[in-house]
């Protein structure tokens, strides 16, 4: 960190009470699912202040992931259909539903198994997470607080109430497709269906916030290159003194930008190689689900008009809403990525905006 920097005029971060209490919750909400669920390896160790594989973890890793080998095809094989529905392999909606069915058994058992052989990868992203917050928090202020209310807003909205939703309209839909059906298989459904959504959904919550807090460093870093390329307009009006102190100090902070930007860009190089089998999972999942779904509601509508059952009306809205939140889901990584993106490629045009006709060599060799 340069010297020139931290020796500025300038009011560091003191994050608010209400941020840091939202900022514990979206921890606790990683570590604590994450261990509940089998799928977190390692946890914070105080002592040395970074994250360690542990062996109970593991071993409860292992066991969930056995666990769910068997017990999916079990509760799969309990589920109650109506004598008046063809559901055999032959039928369109027996092979849909067999194929759904497996689909997520094998995603699911995928994801448990890629989590845990990568789990030393994820490790040592975390404590990579957490080198460049010790980094950013030297270059950040009481204006950085935005970028941070930023990044839990999006993070609460899509965790805490896309997803809840999407569960809502989901179990709402399976309810009434068992009124329907006249079947008490509720549970095994709800289990069959929404469990291996909620995993997968889980772990492309924390690539989610991975993408964010990309963001928020970039960000800050362009922030700084901002007010450089302010600074130096006016560097030709200062004494020649003054004129190579200035540049000295920025050449610093850009050195040190340099740095830091390099090791944003390979944490999420990281993060891509680790959770891309997994990501693509999830979005295949969430199609497939979508497919289905409206394909049930078709089947649902059709028997209704030959008068074989009597289906409510709001069938149609859980099914349509479900669907549309899980691609809202996605939408959101979509957007995230973007953003991400677009703020590191405006990394380099702001550097190429710093004036350079009042700048000596070491400075352009800095930008």
């Amino acid at each position: 960190m340069s010297k020139a920097y931290l020796g500025a005029v300038r009011v560091p971060l003191i994050p608010s009470k209400l941020l840091r209490i939202a900022i514990i919750i979206i921890i606790l909400y990683i570590y604590g699912i994450g261990a509940i669920f089998g799928l977190a390896t390692f946890k914070y160790d105080k002592s040395s202040g970074k994250n360690k594989i542990n062996p109970i973890l593991q071993i409860w890793c292992i066991f969930v992931t056995i666990c769910l080998i068997v017990l999916y095809p079990y509760v799969a094989l309990q589920l109650e259909v109506d004598k008046r529905i063809n559901f055999s392999l032959s039928s369109t909606e027996g092979l849909l539903s067999a194929a759904q069915v497996l689909m997520k058994y094998i995603s699911l058992i995928l994801v448990y198994i890629m989590n845990f052989v990568r789990g030393n990868d994820s490790k040592n992203i975390m404590n990579g997470n957490l080198e460049l917050q010790d980094i950013a928090v030297n270059y950040m202020t009481n204006q950085s607080e935005k970028l941070m209310w930023s990044l839990v807003i999006q993070f609460y909205r899509k965790v805490f109430i896309l997803t809840v939703l999407a569960l809502i309209f989901g179990f709402l839909y399976t309810r009434e497709l068992n009124n329907i059906y006249d079947t008490s298989s509720i549970g095994y459904s709800c289990f069959i269906f929404f469990y291996p959504y909620c995993i997968q959904t889980f772990i492309a919550n924390i690539f989610y916030l991975g993408l964010l807090r990309t963001q928020v460093y970039i960000k800050t870093i362009n922030q700084i290159i901002e007010k450089i390329t302010q600074e130096m307009k006016d560097i030709g009006t200062l004494s020649r003194f003054h004129k190579i102190r200035k540049i000295c100090e920025k050449s610093d902070i850009l050195d040190d930008l340099c740095a830091f930007h390099f090791k944003v860009c390979d944490m999420m190089k990281k993060l891509n190689s680790v959770y891309a089998a997994q990501m693509l999972i999830f979005v295949a999942i969430v199609f497939l689900n979508s497919l289905a779904q409206l394909f049930y509601l078709y089947m649902t509508i059709k028997m209704n008009l030959k008068e074989q059952y009597k289906a409510n009306w709001s069938i149609s809205v859980y099914s349509i809403m479900y669907a549309y939140f899980q691609y809202v889901d996605l939408f959101f990584h979509a957007k995230s990525s973007m953003e991400t993106m677009h703020e590191n490629l405006r990394t380099g045009r702001l550097l190429h905006s710093i004036p350079s006709v009042h700048i000596d060599g070491r400075l352009k060799k800095s930008v």
